[in-house]
């Protein structure tokens, strides 16, 4: 492992001093490494379950969307059914109007002719009194006259 070179130049107990030195270095070096791999596990753990937490909220958020869409179009729904049930009772209210007024003008004039009818029959009645009168009287002079 260290370079002999090197090695060449140091005495026994230097030489094991060195060795126990790079020895150290690599363990530190294996647990380093053994440390990085276990932190990089921990965060693939993390951002899986970071992604799924995602994917859980946006599935909550689509559905959330999705059952307020579904009840505006409910809401619209019933807006337009109510319009439609407020125009079908204005039409009824109309028409129940004009029902009224076409029996009001028919009331008013079977009214008008029965006034007219009154009217003649009362005319012919004065008539026919007035005629029944001066009959009274012819009978009454032609009776003088005997």
């Amino acid at each position: 492992g260290i370079n002999a070179e090197y090695m060449g130049e140091l005495s026994k107990a230097q030489r094991k001093e060195a060795q126990k030195q790079w020895e150290v270095e690599q363990q530190e070096s294996a647990m380093r490494h053994e440390r990085l791999a276990v932190e990089r596990k921990l965060n693939e753990e993390l951002q899986r379950k970071l992604d799924q937490a995602a994917e859980e909220q946006q599935r909550r958020e689509d559905a959330a969307k999705l059952e307020l869409e579904e009840c505006q179009r409910s809401f619209e729904k019933a807006n337009l059914e109510l319009e439609e049930e407020r125009r079908a009772c204005m039409d009824l209210k109309d028409k129940s109007e004009e029902r009224r007024l076409s029996m009001q003008a028919l009331h008013d004039e079977q009214l008008k002719e029965k006034r007219c009818k009154t009217a003649d029959i009362e005319r012919k009645v004065k008539a026919l009194d007035a005629n029944l009168q001066a009959e009274k009287k012819k009978k009454k002079k032609k009776k003088k006259k005997k």
